[in-house]
C-alpha cells in the first residue's frame, strides 16, 4: 500500500523520525537501558500514523497548526499502539522498566514536547497512573488530549506538586 504524502508530509516524518531516534539514544544512555532496540519499521509505522492523524485534525478544523498538547496525545497515542521499542534481552524475569518500555518513553518524550522537565516536575503517582493508562487501557487521542491538557496547564503552574502532596496528606491512615 502506497500513501499519497506531501513533500510537507513526509518532511515531517523524516524530522520527527530522526528527533525520537536521537532522543531513544539519550533516554537509552541516560536511563542505562539495555536490552532493547527500536525498531525502525515500526517506528516509521508510529510516525507515519502519528503524522497523517495530525495533517487530518489540522485539515477537518481548518486550523493552521495543531496545538502542543494534541500532537503530544497523538504520539502517545500511536506509539503505545504500535510498540516500535523491542526488548531483545534474554531475562528470563522482566522488570518493569522492560515491561512498560514504550509507555515509559511516550511519557519520556511527552513531557519534553511540553517542555516538562526538571526532577520533581511530575509526582510519581501521576507518572505511575499516566504509564498505566497508556499500557492497560484503551485510550483514544481524545481522551489523551483532556489528559495532556491537563498536565501542561497544571505542571507548569505548580498546581500539580501541590495536588499530589495534599493527596499524598489526605492519605495518610487516621490515628
Amino acid at each position: 500500500m502506497a500513501l499519497d504524502l506531501s513533500d510537507e508530509e513526509k518532511a515531517k516524518i523524516d524530522e520527527a523520525y530522526a528527533s525520537i531516534m536521537t532522543a531513544f539514544d539519550f533516554y537509552k544512555s541516560e536511563l542505562k537501558i539495555n536490552g532493547v532496540i527500536m525498531q525502525p519499521s515500526l517506528l516509521l509505522c508510529a510516525v507515519v500514523s502519528w503524522i497523517l492523524d495530525e495533517s487530518r485534525h489540522v485539515l477537518f478544523h481548518g486550523c493552521d497548526g495543531i496545538k502542543r498538547y494534541k500532537r503530544a496525545a497523538y504520539f502517545a497515542y500511536w506509539f503505545t499502539w504500535i510498540k516500535p521499542i523491542q526488548v531483545v534481552s534474554s531475562v528470563r524475569k522482566p522488570t518493569k522498566q522492560l515491561v512498560l518500555v514504550n509507555e515509559r518513553f511516550a511519557a519520556f518524550m511527552v513531557y519534553s514536547m511540553l517542555e516538562i522537565n526538571g526532577k520533581g516536575a511530575i509526582p510519581k503517582d501521576f507518572n505511575d497512573e499516566m504509564l498505566y493508562v497508556l499500557r492497560y487501557r484503551n485510550s483514544s487521542p481524545e481522551s489523551l488530549f483532556t489528559t495532556i491538557c491537563l498536565l501542561e496547564i497544571s505542571a507548569k503552574s505548580g498546581e500539580l506538586r501541590k495536588a499530589y502532596s495534599q493527596k499524598q496528606v489526605n492519605e495518610e491512615p487516621q490515628r
